[in-house]
């Protein structure tokens, strides 16, 4: 009886594949030189409007600032704000972040990059009257450092590095996981992959023509009008300073995928249960189920933590930091 053969990539895949400009501080040097030089404008500027919100200028000057706080934060100056706030996982990832930053950091790209997330948050419990803001800047960054790890397209490219032996052990795996954004193993072997933290081909859902309520936002002229030397930024990728969130994250839009085929199949199937179905949802949401089946559109995304937690047989793992990725284990 065959049983199934499965393998789990992370990062230390693509470092061995691409070199140095996909480790942390050459990323890091990669998303400063191109702020400092005004490109990312354009991610900090609201639909509609000239100026961006924080210029490059800004941008590093603010990065820059941040090495003193986070100084504090190793200090422990900001552990009651932090209590305050109630976050446990945000305790959590505090805690790992003073274990591991043990000596002062004295350069922006000592820090790990999701770890800024924790910072701004932690940098914004102090100013309260901005925290609402969190999720903007949080998104600003997210496309500066998807940008970076893109590396002008050379990771799609990463594939030509891949020799015939190494080529043929991924082909051997019944089932490929990857935390990878970059689509190198798929493009190596022809297998389908799936990748637990979203990826570069996908575009993200508010701005998928093929998603209902990308596909609403985009009807109504509510849809993000990126440059085309950005369109890699609108991906699905999954970026946070907690795996845990990560987790939560992708595994509810799992549930929404799932939950929507579902719904389409009661629409083709049994139009009276659907209608009764709609009649118990608010307007807004109406509007989003009766785009989706008319148009035979997806909703969420599948994530594939639950064919990753259903997995039977062996699992290799290759290049995860443990670290970092705890919510996988």
């Amino acid at each position: 009886m065959h049983k199934p053969r499965s393998l789990l990539i992370g990062n230390g895949f693509d470092v061995q594949l691409g070199g140095d400009d996909y480790l942390n501080k050459w990323i890091i040097v990669r998303m400063l030189a191109k702020a400092k030089m005004g490109k990312y404008d354009i991610l900090f500027t609201k639909k509609g409007e000239k100026a961006p919100l924080i210029t490059g200028d800004e941008i590093i000057t603010l990065l820059n600032n941040l090495i003193k706080f986070a100084n504090d934060i190793r200090e422990d100056i900001y552990d009651d704000a932090v209590a305050e706030y109630g976050d446990k996982e945000l305790k959590e990832t505090l805690q790992d972040f003073k274990n591991y930053h043990d000596v002062p950091i004295t350069s922006i790209e000592e820090i790990g990059m999701e770890n800024w997330f924790m910072i701004f948050l932690i940098y914004l419990l102090t100013q309260k009257d901005i925290l609402d803001q969190y999720e903007l800047v949080k998104q600003g960054f997210e496309r500066m450092i998807c940008d970076a790890i893109f590396c002008e397209g050379n990771i799609q490219s990463l594939h030509r590095h891949i020799n015939k032996n190494a080529k043929s052990f991924l082909i051997e795996h019944d089932n490929i996981f990857t935390l990878n954004y970059g689509n190198e193993i798929e493009r190596a072997t022809g297998k389908t992959v799936f990748h637990l933290h979203g990826d570069f081909s996908s575009n993200h859902p508010s701005e998928d023509e093929r998603n209902a309520i990308g596909f609403l936002r985009i009807q109504k002229g509510e849809n993000i009008d990126l440059p085309l030397e950005f369109q890699h930024c609108n991906n699905t990728a999954i970026l946070d300073f907690s795996g845990n969130k990560k987790y939560r994250y992708a595994t509810s839009m799992t549930k929404a995928h799932c939950e929507f085929e579902r719904i389409k199949l009661m629409a083709h199937e049994n139009q009276e249960n659907y209608i009764q179905f709609l009649d118990k949802i608010p307007p807004e949401h109406q509007e989003i189920v009766k785009a989706g089946v008319e148009n035979d559109l997806s909703l969420g995304v599948d994530y594939y933590f639950e064919k990753l937690e259903n997995l039977t047989g062996k699992l290799e793992i290759i290049g995860i930091a443990p670290q970092n990725d705890n919510h996988i284990f």
